[in-house]
């Protein structure tokens, strides 16, 4: 019997929650008995909570987070009870688990009382209770936590209009924050203002609080400075209230400062609020209202609102939250932040006083009414209309000319702008004459009056605070969108920091002028970061020599070649070898004069477009290969059946369509290969041997699908034709040997004729005609390649397979032969030999002899470590080294169990590696400490050393990417467990550091020998875990799986720690039977 609370009846049945269990049972009513006082008088064992200020990413917590959460179960953890809602359910403010579920990208942030709110409303109570209970919001007066500001500070919103906002705190439906989203830039760029300036200045204790004053700014718990209002002084903290959020927090003493005017410019961006629904009593509404806000609280998501009333005693706005955007209100572009003069040494003036970028308060406040006065947001210029502005000159480059000249901002390769070096000189002086000219003007002197789309400007850039010529694109509501004529790239700015242009700035002609290279287009259809990255490095801090080969729109196609050193070099050819770009030679002027045509047809359809993969079709590309040879094919891709003409493209964009080109409806088919772990064993067949570092195997296990599949092969293709379309990597091919069909893949084309394939089943690679090629159906497709390359570990690598002297090819040869069947395989480290090519460095094994040692004795291989070392002359290590350790079946080893799974999966260290393992730590260590500073590009970073969350140490890591996230998963390889990290968090091993590579992956995956098969209980897991973790064991060796994992019997002292486990396993059992009893 237990003491418990029904939950739910239905007939007879009921659920019932038992309060010092936890456990929620569906019994008989037969089974449930009134119980006296006496028995209630001790409050219940267990206590139901719920951890605060967090959410789930989307609408529910992920497998990750599940058991991110299942991991806390028997820990001690330390919090502050924000709330206690009705049947006892605490809501927990844990502070480690928030950070960790943030770190862990496992959930999301939200403030406390907007949390207390989520949950009082959808889980506290009862539905039959919850209308009755919410109903009373409206009456229940709260505490106000708003707090008097300047009216000038108070964002003032006319009844009846509406705003695209974000609910940043919520108390309870009768009091939240929304804040303003079309003043999100101008907040930012407040806050970057803030931050450098008061981490500037000294941040001791203030001695009186009285000097502050009601305003101030203050720290929040994020690192970031904002603008609040001293509530009360505490002993050591001081409570503030963020005005442009709504929220307060307890703020250390010495991260409070006196709030300078020249951050009282910008309006609170937040403003109190309450749902009108309330005052109807209309319970449909009402409900209405309530789900609109929770969802908008749950999601963090903007949403619409509608301004009902304004109480100017209670400095509250009522609203109606509505689901619908609210129009042009909810327009704003996204701005191109990046350094317009960064990349041209203009100036090195830095910010030395806030005065250079703020200006008083009533100057900017002014401003912003001289500026904007009633009007609301303009229409935008359309972004390629600003080079046509009338009163705009603009350099320009004639066809087939040369240039010297610097690129000023990039977007991608595709869109990038330059200056030539002809008029720089007269650009410099133009410069020192502006910031002579603007800096010394107040805040309120030349502002630009009337502000409209195509008006020339002189407008201070957000980043570096200097004054550069541009032209009006877009009239926010207090703000200017502008286009720097001379560096391409555009800003919203304040608009009393966009001035009028005087006269005699105008004479220069505008010198930006927009770019793309030639014959260049992105390997996946779309420019990605790291694509325009490589390029930014090649082009940015060096003068270019570009060549004009063509024009489209304002938009100037060019070639261009750098200096590096002695060396002139391509930057497209850069480019394509280090595959960051495909390169397509082949141009058709016939596109060029259509676009011309389309141009003067539809003057004003100039936008930007980028490449689309629908219409890249039929198109001949040259594709430059790392030794500068090309080969011609064609590039098909996937497209939409109802269309039936291609735009034919130029090496420069979109022409015109083109009804002599039909589309060629198909991608790119590839065959399935395997990716087999360090430490795998199998069984296999040498199919095919070029040296001792070069052969093909293939699994024994799969032989009889094979076999099968190459009798359907022969049957299908000896009846049937199936066309083989040029460009396609897989198909089948007829061996001019023996006749027979051999499924393939196209590894180049050598004439018109011929074509150079690899045998995908077998490994060997061979000259044939075209004629024999035809297309693979898609049920050939299902079976992985069977041949996977090898290299054979320890022998004297050599980079050239035709160096390889006979004698030694022999003997290997000889070594297959006499196995006269199977040969064991284990994968001992994968190779990147090329983009798409792994190679296996693994040993081969007989029931007598291994591969390794059959050579040693010949004399043919050399030391473990300098075989490890030797593997970077195949390629780039894909993986860290896998290492047996000698351990032999049957033996025993002393060994640290470092990561747990459960009995059937866990990692252990072997106590007699204790000093290499040391020696690791110590090296990564000292790699880590030298690396502090330095940024790495980590995209293609695989073996690495990465920061363990948990004690902010760096280990050997191997990284994957997490699909639809920027973390990466770093398994650290010598203990076993996985951890989500971000990228900062990771370096790539220095050459410098060998050891780190080449030394053996330390962690060994294990199994307990009677349990593999078993289903353990969590709590036996749990106490596996706790008992045995860290703690020195002795194991004896089993077997050996396929995969690598040891099977092992462990015992600690005189205990077979397995049988300990059977023990646990039946005294669950037992317990859940007894339970399920009463059931």
């Amino acid at each position: 019997w237990h003491r418990g609370r029904v939950l739910e009846k239905r007939e007879n049945m009921c659920e019932t929650f038992l309060i010092d269990t936890g456990q929620v049972l569906v019994v008989e009513e037969t089974h449930l008995a009134s119980a006296c006082d006496e028995l209630f008088q001790l409050p219940p064992k267990v206590v139901l909570g719920v951890f605060a200020s967090i959410l789930p990413v989307g609408e529910k917590w992920g497998p990750k987070a599940i058991n991110y959460f299942s991991s806390l179960v028997g820990l001690q953890i330390t919090g502050h009870v924000k709330a206690v809602i009705p049947y006892q359910l605490l809501i927990l403010e844990v502070p480690k688990i928030i950070s960790d579920v943030l770190e862990l990208q496992l959930g999301k942030f939200i403030d406390g009382d907007s949390f207390c709110l989520i949950v009082e409303t959808l889980r506290a109570f009862p539905q039959e209770m919850l209308f009755k209970e919410l109903l009373t919001f409206g009456n229940s007066e709260k505490p106000t936590d708003f707090w008097p500001v300047p009216d000038d500070l108070f964002p003032r919103l006319p009844v009846g209009s509406k705003e695209n906002v974000k609910i940043t705190v919520a108390i309870s439906p009768n009091k939240f924050y929304c804040q303003i989203r079309k003043w999100q830039k101008e907040l930012e760029d407040l806050t970057g203002a803030m931050h450098l300036y008061y981490e500037a200045i000294s941040t001791e204790n203030n001695k009186s609080f009285d000097s502050l004053g009601l305003l101030c700014a203050a720290k929040r718990q994020n690192g970031q400075w904002h603008r609040g209002v001293i509530k009360q002084l505490l002993s050591d903290h001081v409570e503030v209230w963020f005005m442009d959020f709504g929220n307060i927090e307890a703020v250390p003493s010495s991260c409070v400062q006196k709030l300078k005017v020249e951050f009282m410019a910008l309006p609170m961006t937040s403003f109190p609020c309450a749902l009108s629904c309330f005052g109807s009593q209309d319970e449909t509404v009402i409900k209405i209202q309530l789900k609109e806000l929770i969802q908008a609280l749950i999601g963090q998501t903007s949403v619409c609102v509608h301004v009902d009333l304004f109480n100017d005693i209670k400095r509250l706005y009522y609203i109606t939250l509505q689901n619908q955007n609210p129009g042009i209100n909810a327009k704003h572009p996204e701005n191109l932040n990046e350094a317009a003069a960064s990349c041209v040494s203009l100036s090195e003036t830095k910010i030395t006083s806030i005065a250079v970028s703020y200006k008083p308060c009533d100057e900017r406040y002014n401003s912003f009414k001289n500026c904007t006065g009633s009007k609301r947001t303009k229409k935008c210029l359309p972004e390629w209309d600003i080079s046509l502005s009338s009163h705009c000159k603009r350099v320009e480059m004639q066809m087939n000319s040369f240039h010297t000249a610097f690129v000023v901002y990039v977007i991608n390769p595709s869109d990038f702008w330059i200056q030539t070096c002809e008029y720089e000189n007269e650009f410099q002086a133009l410069m020192k004459n502006i910031a002579d000219a603007y800096n010394r003007c107040r805040a309120d002197e030349m502002v630009l009056k009337n502000p409209e789309p195509g008006l020339l400007c002189c407008a201070r850039y957000s980043k570096d605070m200097h004054y550069y010529r541009g032209v009006v694109i877009e009239v926010l509501h207090v703000n200017i969108t502008v286009y720097f004529l001379d560096f391409g790239n555009t800003d919203t700015v304040p608009c009393y920091d966009v001035k009028t242009l005087l006269p005699e700035f105008c004479d220069l002609p505008a010198l930006a002028m927009c770019c793309a290279l030639a014959c260049t287009f992105p390997v996946d259809d779309v420019w990605v970061k790291k694509e325009t990255d490589f390029f930014k490095d090649i082009v940015f801090n060096r003068l270019l020599l570009l060549r004009v080969i063509g024009k489209q729109n304002n938009k100037y196609i060019v070639n261009a070649q750098y200096k590096n050193g002695s060396q002139q070099g391509d930057v497209a050819t850069c480019m394509v070898q280090a595959g960051y770009a495909e390169y397509w030679e082949k141009t058709a002027d016939y596109v060029l004069n259509s676009a011309k045509k389309s141009q003067a047809l539809n003057p004003h359809k100039l936008k930007k477009k980028k490449v689309n993969a629908q219409s890249i079709c039929n198109i001949h590309k040259n594709k430059v290969s790392g030794n500068g040879g090309r080969s011609q094919e064609e590039k098909s891709l996937s497209v939409p059946s109802a269309l039936r003409e291609s735009v034919v493209l130029s090496c420069f964009g979109k022409g015109a369509v083109s009804k002599s080109h039909k589309l060629v409806c198909e991608k790119k088919i590839f065959y399935k290969e395997f990716v087999f772990k360090p430490g795998a064993v199998f069984e296999v067949v040498c199919s095919y041997i070029v040296s001792p570092a070069d052969f093909s195997c293939q699994l024994q296990s799969k032989l009889p699908e094979l076999n099968n599949l190459m009798e359907q092969i022969q049957t299908y293709y000896k009846e049937h034709t199936s066309p083989y379309k040029s460009g396609q990597a897989a198909c089948v091919v007829k061996c001019p040997k023996d006749g027979k069909w051999y499924r393939a893949t196209v590894v180049q084309r050598v004439s018109t004729n011929e074509v150079d394939v690899v045998f995908v089943d077998y490994g060997y690679r061979e000259r044939v005609l075209l004629k024999d090629l035809q297309a693979v159906l898609p049920d050939f497709l299902t079976l992985e390649s069977q041949a996977f390359r090898c290299g054979l570990k320890n022998v004297a690598l050599q980079i050239d397979s035709l160096n390889w002297s006979e004698e030694v090819c022999r003997h290997f040869e000889d070594f297959i032969s006499a196995s006269r069947g199977p040969l064991t395989c284990i994968i001992y480290a994968l190779i990147l030999v090329s983009p798409n090519s792994l190679c296996n460095i693994v040993d081969l094994q007989t029931p007598f002899i291994s591969a390794e040692e059959f050579l040693r004795e010949r004399g043919l291989t050399q030391s473990e470590y300098m075989g490890l070392r030797n593997l970077a002359s195949l390629g780039s290590l894909y993986s860290f080294c896998y290492s047996s350790f000698n351990i032999k079946i049957g033996s025993e080893e002393e060994v640290y169990i470092t990561h747990i799974h459960s009995p059937s999966k866990f990692y252990c260290q072997l106590n007699r590696n204790t000093e290499t393992i040391e020696a690791l730590m110590k090296k990564v260590s000292v790699i880590s400490k030298m690396s502090n500073n330095v940024k790495y590009d980590t995209s293609n970073t695989r073996l690495c050393i990465a920061r363990y969350f948990e004690d902010g140490l760096f280990y050997r890591a191997l990284a994957f990417p997490v699909e639809s996230t920027s973390y990466l998963c770093a398994d650290f390889v010598d203990f076993g467990n996985k951890n989500m990290v971000e990228r900062d968090q990771l370096m790539p091993i220095p050459d410098s550091a060998p050891d780190l590579i080449c030394t053996p992956m330390q962690a060994i995956k294990c199994c307990l020998s009677d349990l593999r098969e078993t289903k353990i209980p969590a709590r036996v897991t749990r106490w596996f875990e706790e008992t045995f973790l860290g703690k020195l064991l002795k194991a004896v060796v089993v077997s050996r799986e396929s995969d690598g994992q040891v099977v092992v019997e462990l015992y600690d002292g005189q205990l077979k720690v397995s049988q300990k486990i059977k023990e646990k396993i039946l005294e669950e059992l037992a317990l859940k039977n007894y339970t399920e009893q009463f059931v």
